[in-house]
Order: C-alpha cells, then structure tokens, then sequence
C-alpha cells in the first residue's frame, strides 16, 4: 500500500483493476447522470445464493477508508458465506451523498437489483474515537457492542451509538435491511485508521456468520 503522501485515486483504481484481473471480482464502472464522473462497483460472489451485503468506502481528502476496504478485499477477509457489492470510493467531497445527488442516485439504479441483509459504511468522524453508528437493530443484536470491545481490547477509544435518520449516508437505505457506519477519527494515524477498519468489518462479518448459522 503506498505511503499516505503517495497515494492517488489513480493508485486505488489501478488497485482494484488488478484486483479483477486476478478472477477475485467483478468490476464495472456506473455513470453518474448529468456529471462527467463515474463510480467503481465490485461484487463478490463465491457461493450461489448467498445472502448480499453491501460495503462503501468514503473518499475524503487524506481518508484511509477507501484504501482500507481494499485491503480487506485483497487479503481475503470476507466471509465466503456472504456475497458482497462494494462500492469503493464514493464521494470526494466533506459530505456523503445526498438524496438526490447524481452520484446517490446512481448508487440507487445499481442496487435496485439487490435486496442487502447488511450495509457497511467506512468513512472518517469527527470526534477523537472510533464510533459505530448503527440502526436499532443492528444495536439490539449487539453488533456495535461487538466492533467497540474488539477495538477497546486492541487500545482503541470506541463506541456505539444509534444513528439518526438525518445523519449522512453513503448507500440507500431502501435496499438494506440494516446499516452500520463505522467512522475513524480523522485525527487518527494512517496505519490506526486502516487496523480499526479492517478490524471493525471482520467482527462485523464474523458476527453476522454466527447468526446465520444459528439459522440453518
């Protein structure tokens, strides 16, 4: 992975095309409907009917998660049982999509074909800690619980909270049955930021295996 003041959105697409070369992925680039811009979509399949999660990473100036969701493809740390769409940048600007932004609505047209069980945001906060964001559900089940101990056990400040209906997202809601974002503190270290997400999804995923399997 190059060093933080090295590092290109050329660098990232380039990763990823070779990614797809490799036979780990599909990838195809969306349009954005009324700007010059395009978005990478990668899916993930190793086992027929497998249940859909969904995973984005937020393109911010100097934000380590787009870099670390591509490490977490590369090293193989999805869960076979689960097949993914990953959305691998998403936004390049301070502030995630909004409803109704080209780049929302092409998010939306491409996973209309899709019913999610899971949306995984990672992004940078604002804060000095890391914090899962979660709907009620995903807080009930004790996901978030799961991602805060795992990062407190490693040294990291964490917590959970309920996200509000208002608060910015990266994935339309309407496909995914429940959302989490987990968001690293900006002030954080580079190397910090990409451990937290590639510890954070792991429980996530390792969690969600769990529940399925007590289902079958």
């Amino acid at each position: 992975m190059p060093p933080c003041a090295e590092r290109t959105r050329d660098d990232l697409d380039d990763a990823w095309r070779a990614l797809r070369r490799s036979g780990e992925l599909t990838l195809r680039e969306v349009a954005c409907v009324g700007v010059p811009q395009t978005l990478f979509v990668a899916d993930v399949v190793r086992r027929p009917h497998a249940p859909w999660i969904t995973l984005a990473g937020e393109e911010q100036p100097k934000s380590a998660a787009p870099w670390a969701l591509l490490s977490i493809v590369r090293d193989g740390l999805l869960f076979s049982r689960f097949a993914y769409r990953i959305w691998p940048r998403v936004t390049g600007s301070d502030e995630a999509p909004q409803r109704g932004s080209p780049q929302f609505r092409a998010i939306a047209t491409a996973n209309r074909d899709r019913r999610f069980m899971l949306g995984i945001e990672l992004c940078q906060g604002e804060g000095d800690a890391f914090v899962c964001e979660c709907d009620g559900t995903a807080q009930a089940d004790g996901t978030a619980a799961a991602v805060t101990v795992a990062l407190a056990a490693l040294g990291f400040e964490a917590n959970g909270k309920q996200r509000v209906p208002s608060t910015p997202s990266l994935l339309p809601r309407r496909t995914t049955d429940r959302t989490l974002r987990l968001a690293v503190p900006r002030s954080a270290a580079w190397n910090d930021c990409i451990t937290m997400h590639r510890v954070a999804v792991s429980v996530v995923l390792a969690y969600m295996e769990r529940s399925q399997a007590k289902r079958t």
